[in-house]
């Protein structure tokens, strides 16, 4: 799932470059607000991610240790 979501955010990343670089000056802003929403949402998402999978990974890991 984490892999998923760092493949989708670099291609979402990818495409608001290319789609900033081929329109004009107006949409060009409107872009450039929404890559900053989009930049927000993917840290926002892939720190959520990498917690969850921390504590799961340390509860599994931390559960073997103790048998």
């Amino acid at each position: 799932m984490l892999a998923a979501t760092l493949i989708s955010s670099f291609f979402l990343v990818v495409i608001l470059i290319l789609c900033t670089s081929l329109v004009d000056e107006k949409k060009a802003e409107v872009i450039e607000k929404k890559s900053a929403l989009v930049k927000d949402l993917v840290t926002f998402i892939i720190t959520a991610q990498t917690g969850l999978i921390g504590t799961a990974l340390g509860f599994y890991f931390g559960s073997k240790s103790n048998d």
